[in-house]
């Protein structure tokens, strides 16, 4: 199951996420060796349209070590961010969001994706202009 994470953007300013720890199993995960990362905002699960998408532009790779089952795994991290322009553009969004991971050969050859994180999002306009 992923990690249910709700989105506030403030409009106008430098954004960026959490950082999310990218463990498959109990095992780590090198994001630098072919996987690809994308999120993307929509109004809705089905909208045909995205208001914002990211991969391989604004997403930030780097590791860090993380405790699962009580052992150290120096696995990948994720985090997005967006520039003040990209906030800006944004305007008002009240919607849904996701990121995910895929591999074209991780599943004994097949494709493999995982959705990492879901949420809400929402901005709202900087007050200081």
């Amino acid at each position: 199951m992923p990690v249910t994470h709700d989105l506030r953007i403030l409009t106008g300013d430098t954004w960026r996420s959490p950082r999310w720890a990218v463990v498959i199993g109990a095992n780590p995960v090198d994001l630098t060796d072919g996987w690809a990362v994308k999120a993307q905002i929509r109004a809705w699960p089905q909208s045909g349209t995205a208001i914002h998408s990211w991969g391989p532009a604004g997403v930030d790779l780097d590791t860090a070590d993380v405790q699962v089952g009580g052992t150290t795994l120096t696995t990948s991290t994720v985090r997005l961010r967006l520039t003040a322009a990209q906030t800006a553009a944004l305007g008002a969004v009240a919607g849904v969001w996701d990121l995910e991971i895929s591999h074209p050969t991780f599943d004994n050859g097949e494709l493999y994706r995982k959705t990492l994180v879901t949420g809400r999002v929402s901005s709202t306009e900087d007050v200081t202009r």
